[in-house]
């Protein structure tokens, strides 16, 4: 019956620490699968913009490529992602093969995962200062058009915007 919990923005809690409580009942929605501070799956919502819980701190890993999604591509086209302050980690293809077109990075972030916005529909990013690396593919075959890397990028990985078509403007430091 464990309905409410209260932890500082920054604390990271082990995935099914609260499993089986009417808070994580509560903190999914039906619309997430989330276990701690870990997001595991996302399956979407009504409207045109999804919004990550705030508290997550990272997004579940897809590592066997080709595999699920962080959100299920039922024929929904999300405008926006919003990603809480919270986050620091982007798990490897979290936004793989996803119909949204603009996402937000929060300053946690630190670096942008393997496959991360691959086969997707991202048309818009926003990186903030404090991204160190874009590693390998992280774009691969996404509708981005333009990017501006931010100063604090230090490398760019091999096949970043690989196979990225309608990339026409980026601007490196």
């Amino acid at each position: 019956s464990l309905s409410e919990i209260e932890y500082p923005q920054e604390a990271h809690i082990d995935g099914y620490a609260f499993e089986g409580s009417l808070w994580q009942e509560e903190r999914d929605k039906g619309k997430f699968r989330i276990r701690g501070s870990l997001l595991l799956e996302g399956r979407g919502n009504e409207g045109p913009v999804v919004e990550i819980p705030y508290g997550i701190t990272e997004i579940d890993d897809y590592g066997g490529l080709p595999g699920p999604t962080m959100l299920e591509r039922s024929g929904v086209k999300y405008e926006q992602a919003i990603l809480p302050d919270t986050l620091v980690k982007l798990g490897t293809g979290s936004f793989r093969d996803v119909w949204v077109v603009k996402v937000n990075i929060p300053d946690g972030i630190k670096s942008i995962s393997r496959y991360a916005f691959s086969i997707s529909e991202i048309q818009e990013i926003d990186l903030p200062e404090g991204i160190k690396t874009i590693e390998d593919s992280a774009f691969y075959d996404s509708d981005l058009k333009a990017i501006d890397i931010p100063d604090s990028v230090e490398v760019i990985e091999d096949g970043a915007f690989m196979e990225c078509a309608s990339l026409s403007e980026i601007t490196i430091p």
